[in-house]
């Protein structure tokens, strides 16, 4: 059984995906959905130099390189870490996603949706999930309305643009 307590190296599934930063974003996001992954640790000889999530690439220009848009420093813990450890890890940094590492190289990546497959979510991050959809992942402080709102949610309350009329519904 998983808890908290559990090392973060249990809790690891599968292949960990990285990329170059010299990739282009619009070849990132086709890597990430051939793949079904939502982050990448950026690789260079052999070590993470940063991160990208999803909603970086999404925001980001087709035609722009991955390291103009991910993370940097790299927020990672190692392996022998526990779940809570890198829980608490993560929301003092506000970030969805460390890279666990074994002697600086990247062994893997924990992102908030496996803390929500172990059930560890509303304890790991509380109050820090999607004001509407109550989500955990993706999961921003959204400067315009001062709550933190998943990408979804983000982008459904997008600004109107000034073309657009306020009010007009029937």
């Amino acid at each position: 059984m998983i808890s908290a307590i559990t090392p973060v190296r249990e809790a690891l599934s599968g292949v960990i995906f990285g990329v170059l930063p010299t990739m282009r974003v619009s070849e990132a996001l086709d890597f990430i959905r051939e793949h079904g992954v939502t982050h990448l640790p950026v690789v260079v000889e052999g070590r993470a130099a940063g991160v990208v999530c999803t909603c970086d690439l999404e925001d980001a220009r087709l035609d722009a390189f991955v390291s103009s848009v991910m993370h940097t420093p790299v927020v990672s813990v190692p392996h022998n870490a526990s779940l809570g450890e890198a829980a608490v890890l993560m929301a003092e940094r506000g970030v969805g996603s460390v890279i666990v590492t074994e002697e600086e190289r990247p062994l893997g990546i924990l992102t908030r949706t496996d803390f929500g497959r172990f059930g560890l979510a509303e304890a790991a991050f509380g109050e820090r999930r999607c004001f509407v959809c109550k989500t955990y992942d993706h999961v921003r402080m959204d400067e315009r309305c001062g709550y933190f709102l998943c990408g979804a949610c983000r982008a459904g309350s997008r600004a109107p643009r000034d073309d657009q009329e306020l009010g007009s519904g029937d």
